[in-house]
């Protein structure tokens, strides 16, 4: 019964396959993709500012961990570069952290959101934070 059932698929599978590889691709790159250089196309955006996401009221072990990240990332940027901070409170700033949030959801804080000059997330560390992990982010 299976290998009979297998007998009438496998020829229409093969069919769907064959079909598949004989289309034809154009390799004429496209005008947009002619004119930008390799370099371009692979730069990360730079680190325009910073939002340092976190809670005014925490407890204790929530606290270290946003003291221990806001003290890494103050540390990365005097290895790496200054780049203007906005510390939001997300249980007394909620309209605040909003549009961040919208952007792109977090958990744990401190949630460290690195953005572009148009506001737009380059990439976010959330969690107990390093100046290892934030200097690389930062260049």
């Amino acid at each position: 019964m299976k290998t009979s059932i297998l007998r009438a698929i496998l020829p229409g599978v093969l069919l769907l396959a064959l079909a598949g590889c004989s289309r034809t691709v154009d390799a004429t790159p496209s005008p947009s993709s002619s004119t930008a250089s390799p370099a371009a196309s692979t730069a990360r955006p730079t680190v325009a500012r910073i939002a340092f996401v976190d809670q005014e009221e925490a407890c204790e072990c929530t606290r270290k961990r946003i003291n221990e990240s806001w003290a890494a990332l103050q540390a990365a940027m005097k290895q790496s570069r200054e780049v203007p901070v906005q510390r939001i409170h997300r249980d007394t700033q909620p309209v605040d952290v909003a549009p961040l949030s919208a952007k792109r959801a977090f958990i744990a804080v401190p949630a460290i959101f690195l953005l572009d000059g148009s506001g737009e997330v380059i990439d976010m560390l959330q969690g107990e934070v390093t100046d290892k992990e934030l200097i690389p982010a930062l260049r």
